[in-house]
């Protein structure tokens, strides 16, 4: 029998834009799956949409006020019923197959707490690329090699639509997050078994959430790759649950790191110089962005809260906030 599983899809006024999502996921599910639409506070005609197209038992549809992506997607796992959870956003609709595929492999091995693929994404040019997450990095996936079990695909899945010459890729990614988030959440699975309350999205920051989830999820155990395209990212224009403004995004950062890597004491025994360089990579971008944006007190203040900085700015950390707020003009 299958494992049961839980779709979750957090959308926020995009009445214009959810059908195709919603009918990528209903055209893939099976008899005790569900579909949890969770609407953060539209005032658009999502709802009525929903109603009207998709009358169907699989759907459930639950409105709450504007809380942001984290809460939402934290509201469907509480309310989800399925063994699996995955997660799809309102703009960017699955590919065929995707579920059968990460279903069998979640199956075949209890001890992954995680699997995830590739990706496409179409810019807002019209330019489709393959391969979304090494043209996101612009280069390989660095953690291919983190990943030490390589198998095939026909191994586990003997029927799919991806073609040949295909791999899962199987291990640990946890060391290895601390980088960024490789893990597109709209191409996860994960078991909810393994998944505690602090293992949920963060709701006091408004991007980067999905980054804090998954490393956290991964701390749990082995996670599985599989080198197969199972998500459309759409670039578009329009309200995003997650905008924000570029300083912003580094100071979520910061805070995340300190979250889930800086906590942990036993990844910090063994791993301690790549957590401080990551941690002083971040402040230098953040001194720099403050001095340009006239933040200088904050500047400062970052400068004095990490001994690790480079000596040319520390020195800054003495000058006079006034002085300090000229270095602007050279950065």
């Amino acid at each position: 029998m299958n494992a049961t599983l839980s779709v979750i899809l957090p959308t926020y006024n995009r009445a214009h834009l959810i059908s195709k999502s919603i009918t990528s996921v209903l055209d893939q599910l099976s008899p005790g799956d569900e579909l949890i639409i969770i609407d953060d506070g539209s005032t658009d005609d999502t709802e009525s949409l929903i109603q009207q197209k998709f009358n169907t038992p699989l759907i459930r549809y639950i409105k709450t006020g504007n809380q942001g992506a984290g809460a939402a997607r934290n509201l469907g796992i509480k309310e989800s019923k399925g063994k699996l959870i995955g997660f799809i956003d309102s703009d960017d609709p699955w590919l065929p197959g995707k579920l059968s595929v990460q279903r069998k492999i979640m199956e075949d091995r209890g001890d992954i707490v995680c699997c995830f693929t590739d990706f496409k994404t179409t810019k807002s040019d019209g330019m489709v690329y393959s391969n979304g997450i090494s043209f996101r990095l612009k280069s390989g996936p660095p953690w291919i090699d983190q990943l030490k079990t390589e198998r095939p695909l026909d191994d586990v899945v003997d029927t799919h639509i991806f073609g040949n010459n295909h791999s899962i890729f199987y291990g640990s990614i946890y060391p290895v997050l601390i980088d960024g988030n490789y893990i597109p959440v709209g191409t996860s699975v994960t078991r909810k078994a393994l998944l505690n309350p602090d293992d949920l999205f963060a709701t006091d920051v408004k991007t980067y959430e999905e980054w804090e989830f998954f490393g956290r999820v991964a701390k749990r155990g082995d996670v599985a790759f599989v080198n197969i395209e199972t998500l459309h990212v759409i670039a578009h224009d329009g309200p995003r649950l997650t905008d924000i403004d570029y300083i912003r995004r580094i100071e979520v950062e910061f805070k995340i790191l300190q979250r889930v890597w800086g906590t942990d004491s036993d990844f910090l025994k063994s791993n301690r110089q790549k957590y401080d360089d990551v941690i002083i990579k971040k402040s230098i971008i953040l001194i720099n962005h403050y001095l340009k944006d006239g933040q200088s007190r904050k500047a400062k203040e970052l400068i004095q809260l990490n001994s690790k900085i480079p000596l040319t700015y520390r020195a800054l950390s003495f000058l006079p906030n006034g002085m300090l707020s000229f270095m602007k003009y050279l950065c």
